[in-house]
């Protein structure tokens, strides 16, 4: 018989104690987060003013119902008027990330996480102390106050049986989208903290058709709805996976976003620029709206997963893809890049002329330093483009300007409206394809090439005045395809 001496006895239980520990460890680190459905009514009221002053991401349909029941009220035209006048642009960037991913924090995106973690707005307004001047907080304050009886006439009290009926319809489905997030943020390689939940805040839109939007914040997804279609749930399920999708993305180590963004920048394919600036949303509509769907569903929906055709198109062609990594428990790596990109190439051929397409990146450039002329170039660029991603500098002149000139696989629009020679000269010096050919000879024209050295489009528009840019600009609406080496001139003498 094998007798254990205590010193042995000791050994095993402290042996057996870590065993424990690391099983303890191991089993936390595979914890899925809790994932929530919540309808948060501060949130909502923040979400109702936000859509009705024009708020980025916020549903047209959505603010066409709110200027219907509030049209000539003054009183709510003024809430909307100074919600406006509030600046929630101050933020921070994060350090350490490819210049191609998303790096900034704003005032806002705390908003909208702080509004949805609230009790009431007097809770709300504590928890944001300090995030505006105390002038801009009171400001904010009075007019959410304001607006809730607004909110609560219209939309809380008529759909609170509806709000209801969507809680418990989701509700229902937690825990499955909870265990799809192992498969999600193991394909991004983002390890997530098991207590660190997810809540997608709902904002019940009350119609039965429309337009809805979300937005990802960290681990808050603020998702709207559509409170009077019986169905919409099944979508919301969709969204909320999605919006998941791109907080995931946003999350990944940065050694491993450094790595995607060589990976594209490595590729000979020169479609891998357009790849890439769709890539997030590519990812994140065939996941949420493709695999997503059809895990909670049971089967794949068969419309339209997204709005843009795009995206939509590219999700698809993913699509496959997204499946068999998905299923083997594979990471995102260099084949997956690279089959992407060329899965975009075939699904979009004709991309790297496509203004819809190019225009999606941009980095927008101005000799003038007119606030309001670099205000009206954006507006007439942006009501006839969907810009996802876009930076302005000004003058040419500047560090700012020039230094970015050369960054890679990003479309650059050059707008110059006094002196072109003077100025075709100076944009010779950054691009060799201007030193090379022969300044065209009209007064309003663009010229569209490729730079090699930057791997990416650059189109010049030389304009006298914003109707001159405006006309342009809707010319290649119209006709998107740009032929690269050649000019378009809105004057006669465009042959010259």
């Amino acid at each position: 018989m094998i007798r254990f001496t205590h010193h042995t006895r000791t050994l095993r239980a402290i042996t057996l104690a870590m065993l424990m520990v690391v099983c303890s460890v191991l089993a936390k680190a595979q914890q899925a987060p809790d994932f929530s459905f919540t309808t948060n009514e501060v949130l909502c009221v923040f979400h109702f003013v936000h859509t009705a002053a024009e708020g980025e991401h916020s549903s047209q349909s959505y603010r066409a119902f709110i200027e219907e029941k509030t049209a000539g009220d003054a009183a709510f035209t003024g809430l909307v008027a100074d919600f406006k006048s509030i600046d929630f642009t101050a933020g921070y960037r994060r350090s350490g990330l490819p210049k191609r991913r998303y790096r900034a924090r704003t005032v806002m995106d705390f908003m909208w996480m702080h509004s949805a973690a609230s009790t009431d707005l007097e809770d709300f307004a504590q928890r944001i102390f300090g995030l505006l001047p105390v002038q801009e907080h009171a400001k904010l304050e009075r007019v959410l106050a304001q607006a809730e009886p607004y909110y609560r006439k219209l939309v809380w009290d008529p759909q609170l049986a509806n709000i209801q009926r969507t809680e418990r319809f989701l509700d229902a489905y937690e825990e499955r989208v909870s265990r799809l997030f192992f498969q999600v943020s193991n394909f991004y390689g983002t390890p997530w903290p098991a207590d660190i939940p997810f809540t997608t805040a709902l904002c019940p839109i009350p119609l039965e058709s429309g337009v809805t939007s979300a937005v990802p914040k960290v681990n808050t997804l603020v998702c709207s709805y559509l409170s009077e279609n019986d169905e919409d749930y099944k979508a919301t399920l969709g969204v909320a996976v999605h919006e998941m999708c791109h907080s995931i993305y946003d999350e990944q180590p940065a050694s491993l976003q450094k790595q995607i963004d060589d990976w594209f920048m490595l590729s000979k394919s020169p479609f891998a620029t357009h790849a890439y600036s769709y890539f997030n949303e590519g990812l994140a509509t065939a996941i949420g709206n493709g695999w997503a769907y059809e895990q909670l569903n049971g089967y794949v929906d068969e419309g339209d997963w997204y709005a843009d055709e795009t995206i939509d198109g590219f999700a698809k062609a993913i699509h496959p893809l997204i499946n068999a990594y998905l299923r083997e428990r594979q990471t995102i790596d260099r084949p997956f890049v690279d089959a992407a990109i060329e899965a975009f190439a075939k699904t979009f051929p004709n991309s790297d002329k496509d203004l819809n397409v190019l225009l999606n990146r941009v980095g927008i450039y101005s000799n003038s330093e007119n606030d309001q002329s670099l205000t009206n170039y954006t507006d007439e660029l942006f009501k006839r483009f969907k810009v996802s991603s876009s930076f302005l500098r000004a003058p040419l002149t500047s560090p700012g300007a020039k230094a970015s000139m050369g960054y890679p696989q990003l479309t650059k629009l050059i707008i110059v409206d006094d002196e072109p020679e003077l100025n075709w000269d100076r944009l010779g010096v950054e691009f060799e394809e201007i030193a090379a050919v022969n300044r065209p000879r009209s007064k309003n024209y663009s010229y569209t090439f490729y730079d090699q050295p930057s791997k990416s489009t650059v189109i010049l528009l030389v304009v006298e005045n914003t109707d001159a840019l405006s006309q342009l600009l809707e010319v290649y609406k119209l006709q998107p395809l740009v032929e690269l080496g050649q000019s378009v001139s809105l004057d006669r003498r465009a042959g010259e």
